[in-house]
């Protein structure tokens, strides 16, 4: 018959529970593609991701510059600007002391036309 619809059917008890996603994990980190493409299974890819971000976090914490093919991150102290925090009806306000700045490297156009 035209013109016939279809219903699908009821789901009867309890709705399935959303998965708890991680922070790096939607939509798909762009990063663990990338090795997945290269034979790594995507929770390896992931963990090893996820790894490197956080030895970089690190390493800013430890006040260390952070090399990289594409620039520098270096922590460097806040030249001004205060953030301010609201506890219930308290406002403390405190003076950020630090801020992480990126360098970019010059960028190689000897080989591109």
């Amino acid at each position: 018959m035209t013109g016939e619809l279809k219903l699908s059917r009821q789901r009867y008890g309890p709705k399935r529970k959303a998965k708890a996603r991680q922070a790096g994990d939607w939509p798909k980190h762009p990063l663990a593609l990338v090795l997945v493409s290269r034979g790594c299974s995507y929770r390896a890819a992931r963990k090893i991701v996820n790894l490197i971000f956080d030895e970089i976090r690190l390493a800013l914490k430890r006040h260390e510059d952070v090399d990289l093919p594409f620039g520098t991150f270096r922590v460097v102290s806040a030249a001004s600007g205060t953030s301010a925090l609201a506890v219930r009806a308290t406002t403390s306000v405190f003076k950020q002391r630090y801020r992480v700045a990126f360098l970019p490297r010059e960028r190689d156009t000897s080989g591109e036309s």
